[in-house]
C-alpha cells in the first residue's frame, strides 16, 4: 500500500525547457540529484558530475506568501517522515512527537495574532501531547481568546476521559470465554 506525494517542483530549478532532474536520495529538506541539460534523460558518468541539492517544498496552496503557510508546509512534511517510518515499523519517539507539537504551536500563535480562533482550534486538535495543549491554552489566553481557550479546555477534558475509559476498560483476554482465561480452561476441561 503505497501513494506518490508531490515534494517538490523540479521544473522550477532548470534553467532550460528540455532539462530532466535525475534523483539520487532525498533527506528530510534536499533532494540530491544531478540536472542534465539539453534533454538528457541520464547524467554523464566522466567527469563524474556533483549531485545539487534541491530544496523540498511540498506544494500547497498559497505557500509563497505567509509565515503561517510555510510552518504548514514544513508540519506536512515532517508529519509525511514520519509516517513513513512508522509504515517501515520504527515508532514515533517522543522526540519526534515534540517537534510536530512546535510546528503546530508556531501556527496556533499566528492564528490568534491573526484573530484565527477557528484555525487555531482545528490546529489544537492536531497536538500529540497534554503539554502542548496546555501551552497552546497559554498563548490563547495571553491574547485574550477566552472563547478559544474553553473550547480547548473541552478538548482537554475530552482526551482524557477517553484515556479514563481506556484505562478503566479490561483486556481483551480477561473476557469470560476467551481461550486464555481460567474461566475457559475450566469450561474446556468439562467439555
Amino acid at each position: 500500500d503505497f501513494s506518490w506525494i508531490p515534494i517538490l517542483n523540479a521544473k522550477k530549478h532548470c534553467k532550460g525547457r528540455k532539462d530532466t532532474v535525475w534523483p539520487i536520495y532525498t533527506t528530510s529538506e534536499n533532494l540530491m540529484c544531478h540536472i542534465c541539460k539539453g534533454g538528457k534523460n541520464f547524467p554523464q558518468t566522466l567527469p563524474r558530475p556533483i549531485p545539487q541539492a534541491l530544496p523540498i517544498c511540498v506544494p500547497i496552496l498559497g505557500l509563497a506568501s505567509s509565515e503561517s503557510e510555510k510552518l504548514q508546509e514544513k508540519y506536512l512534511r515532517q508529519k509525511m517522515i514520519l509516517e513513513e517510518h512508522v509504515k517501515q515499523g520504527m515508532p514515533m519517539t517522543p522526540k519526534d512527537k515534540i517537534k510536530l507539537d512546535k510546528l503546530i504551536l508556531m501556527n496556533i500563535r499566528l492564528a490568534c495574532k491573526g484573530g484565527r480562533s477557528v484555525r487555531a482550534l482545528d490546529l489544537s486538535t492536531r497536538l500529540n501531547r497534554k503539554k502542548s495543549l496546555d501551552t497552546a491554552i497559554l498563548m490563547a489566553n495571553r491574547m485574550n481568546q477566552t472563547q478559544l481557550v474553553e473550547r480547548m479546555s473541552i478538548i482537554i477534558q475530552g482526551r482524557e476521559a477517553i484515556s479514563r475509559a481506556a484505562t478503566t476498560q479490561r483486556p481483551a483476554s480477561t473476557f469470560i470465554g476467551d481461550k486464555g482465561t481460567k474461566s475457559a480452561k475450566a469450561q474446556q476441561r468439562t467439555s
